[in-house]
């Protein structure tokens, strides 16, 4: 199919509401907080997500439609990525050097960083497929990290399970995909696997009892 021809089609898409797929100016909702014209090559990706044209990848500054294995961050405060860190460079330019990620010293703007262990790795593909694309692959998951989903997120599926009953997302199939409702909520579902999250808050221990309610989910942003 021709990029004129996709062009078409995403044009022709059908409106719905603000927290749906499309606006009727002619934009449609990509990320959680991103609206985009339905002509631009990030539309058409989010568009035929499910006909494999590709799938969008959260950076450090926005959305891509391609991944790339570094972001390498330019200029004060700008904020880089690897594979395995976070690093983000000084407001102001230091004169001597300074000790970098590793803890080498280096002549480079360095400030702070994070190094990824193997469950931040983890988390970070779940929770930016669900905030990029509004659904998480699970068999994509398993297949890149080695990992029996249903086991390895039960504590999550339990909540998942509360949240799909009160509409806000999909847990048919292998694809775990949010609603029209759930995208209004995009940002409290992916704290669902937030990991750091559940450490200042203990909502999700009381949202996975047997009599429990979705309040203390929806009241965190």
């Amino acid at each position: 199919m021709s990029r004129g021809s996709v062009c078409k089609r995403v044009a022709r898409a059908p409106t719905c509401s603000p927290s749906g797929w499309h606006w009727s100016s002619g934009y449609m909702r990509v990320a959680t907080c991103n609206w985009v014209s339905t002509t631009t090559r990030v539309a058409m990706i989010r568009w035929y997500w499910r006909s494999g044209f590709g799938r969008l990848v959260c950076k450090p500054f926005g959305l891509s439609s391609r991944a790339t294995r570094a972001v390498v961050p330019l200029g004060p405060g700008a904020i880089g990525a690897t594979a395995d860190a976070y690093f983000q460079h000084l407001e102001a330019v230091p004169s001597g050097p300074v000790r970098s990620i590793t803890g080498r010293k280096v002549h480079a703007p360095g400030l702070r960083g994070w190094r990824l262990s193997a469950d931040d790795a983890i988390r970070r593909t779940v929770i930016q497929s669900l905030a990029t694309n509004f659904f998480i692959d699970r068999q994509a998951i398993e297949l890149a990290h080695n990992i029996e989903f249903s086991d390895y997120f039960a504590n999550e599926i339990r909540v998942l399970r509360r949240c799909a009953n009160a509409g806000l997302l999909s847990l048919e199939g292998n694809f775990i995909e949010t609603t029209d409702a759930g995208r209004v909520r995009l940002g409290n579902l992916c704290g669902i696997f937030d990991r750091y999250r559940h450490m200042r808050h203990t909502w999700l221990r009381s949202l996975a009892g047997t009599a429990c309610s979705l309040e203390p989910l929806l009241a965190v942003c």
